[in-house]
């Protein structure tokens, strides 16, 4: 199998907007997901079959396919791949492309956002997880992306405006790097989430249906929050939080 997912966000208005778009080729089939939410508003998404349009980037911009309407365009695109989880037969890359950009195209007032791609040769289920934690802070000029896993496979990644940095520790209220960067979430308000099985691509041909049927038990909550950024050497910045969790049985 092959998986290439882009997720994307702005938040305009207080209000977050979220856009998934994803191909899934299992030999000679592909299965196409174009989904969005926004934190007023429900989820939308259809899966079909067949490959679906995927972002572009081009000169340091990512235009995002939108039906019926112009594309989105996020700007400060760069590539800076890291794989998360590479091994002889597996391979997880996680492309944060844009951490901190102005978006283009259809945003509401002032707007910011982010963009990443994750690509990965097999399924998640097996990395065995137990909890997952990801997040993204884009700020006036600062910016943060941090990923955790916990379970079979471990994992604690942080960017400090694209610069790996050390993650301390991680809650609900706080983020706080080895280099004393502290980011501070204030008042965060769920949007969307639920289980695994509403947004996943269905159960895959090959794969063990108990552990498959483990992993769509997952359950993911998601917040939006204002933050506010401390810096050891700067001024504090102040901005918006994006984050979510999933916890397995």
């Amino acid at each position: 199998m092959q998986l290439e997912k882009w997720y994307a966000d702005y938040v305009a208005d207080d209000e977050a907007h979220v856009f998934y778009r994803a191909n899934l080729r299992l030999g000679p089939v592909t299965l196409g997901h174009v989904g969005a939410l926004a934190s007023a508003g429900p989820a939308t998404g259809r899966f079909m079959l067949g490959s679906v349009a995927l972002p572009t980037v081009d000169g340091g911009t990512v235009s995002w396919p939108v039906d019926g309407r112009d594309a989105l365009r996020w700007s400060g695109a760069q590539a800076r791949a890291f794989a998360l989880h590479r091994n002889a037969d597996f391979d997880l890359s996680w492309n944060p492309w844009v951490l901190n950009g102005t978006v283009n195209g259809g945003a509401r007032g002032s707007a910011r956002g982010y963009v990443e791609c994750l690509r990965m040769n097999f399924s998640p289920w097996r990395l065995g997880l137990r909890v997952l934690r990801w997040g993204r802070f884009c700020g006036a000029r600062e910016s943060l992306a941090w990923i955790e896993w916990q379970g079979d496979t471990a994992l604690r990644l942080l960017l400090v405006n694209g610069e790996p940095a050390g993650l301390e520790s991680l809650s609900r209220t706080e983020v706080r790097s080895t280099q004393g960067h502290v980011l501070h979430f204030e008042a965060p308000r769920k949007f969307g989430g639920g289980s695994l099985a509403r947004y996943a691509l269905g159960a895959l041909p090959g794969a063990s249906v108990l552990v498959a049927a483990r992993f769509f038990r997952g359950v993911q909550e998601r917040w939006l929050c204002s933050a506010r950024l401390s810096t050891p050497l700067r001024e504090s910045d102040a901005g918006c939080a994006v984050f979510e969790e999933v916890h397995w049985p």
